[in-house]
Parts: C-alpha cells; structure tokens; sequence
C-alpha cells in the first residue's frame, strides 16, 4: 500500500510542487516494535538534478495520547447512555 501511494502521490508530481504531507504511517522500526511516523517531502535540487528530500518524524507518542483521548470518550459517553440518573452540565 505504501509503496502504490509513494509511486502515485509523491514520485508522479513535480519537485517544484512544494511540501508535500503524506500522513502518518504505521512503521516496524528494525527492532520490531510498531511506531507511528509522521512523512512529509519537501523539493530540493541536488547534483544538479530536482529530488525530494523525505522527513519521517515518530508520532508514536502523540497517537497513543489521541487513541488514549478517544478511549476516554467513548467511555463517557457508554456511562451518559447507561445509566438511568438524570445528568446535567451547567
């Protein structure tokens, strides 16, 4: 899937199209572990030829805590919708 996509969106453009943010990506880091990382590109002229220079940055932490927000939630909606106590928010 990757693969499809960097040959499709990043490589079949121009380097003059300016950054390009690709998203975050589940990546297996060579000890095994998953991480999230974050690429984006950017064009650059290199050895008198266009490139593109491609930036991952670890996101890990900051999906954990969005996963961790959207766990909590959820949570509080289940008990709003469970419970037959009247709640009100002033």
């Amino acid at each position: 899937m990757f693969d499809a996509y960097v040959n499709k969106e990043i490589f079949s453009g121009s380097p003059s199209e300016g950054i390009v943010h690709s998203g975050v990506w589940k990546h297996l880091n060579k000890k095994g572990k998953f991480i999230y990382a974050d690429i984006s590109s950017h064009p650059i002229y290199f050895d008198n030829r266009d490139c593109r220079l491609v930036v991952a940055t670890d996101a890990t932490e900051k999906m954990r805590y969005q996963e961790e927000a959207i766990r909590a939630k959820n949570s509080l909606e289940a008990l709003i919708n469970n419970t037959e106590d009247q709640i009100w928010f002033g």
